[in-house]
């Protein structure tokens, strides 16, 4: 059996993230696919944002591929060794090496 379609408003009023639905409802079933709800989901989260909430997302790690990762621990090492040897400084060192992971990782 269908159920009706109801009508979600995501805002803010006075600082304070509003969540409403056009009509009235003792609850809402929230069957929608799942790019639906992530898309409520963000919704929610930019008003939280705009009404000055510190929002930190933390995603699940893309993993990569034994050899993808075997040749950015080499990387990494040959950075490091001619770095050093360079006299180069552990914070600049430190970024270069984030750099790498990250170029690495998509």
């Amino acid at each position: 059996m269908s159920e009706p379609l109801v009508e979600l408003l995501v805002g803010s009023e006075e600082g304070k993230v509003v969540v409403a639905l056009r009509e009235d409802k003792t609850f809402v079933k929230c069957s929608s696919a799942p790019d639906m709800a992530a898309q409520i989901g963000k919704q929610i989260i930019d008003e939280a944002v705009k009404c000055g909430a510190k929002v930190t997302l933390t995603l699940p790690r893309k993993e990569i591929s034994g050899m993808k990762r075997a040749a950015l621990v080499t990387r990494c090492a040959l950075v490091m060794r001619n770095q050093l040897e360079r006299g180069i400084k552990p914070d600049h060192l430190s970024e270069q090496i984030v750099d790498i992971v990250l170029s690495g990782a998509q």
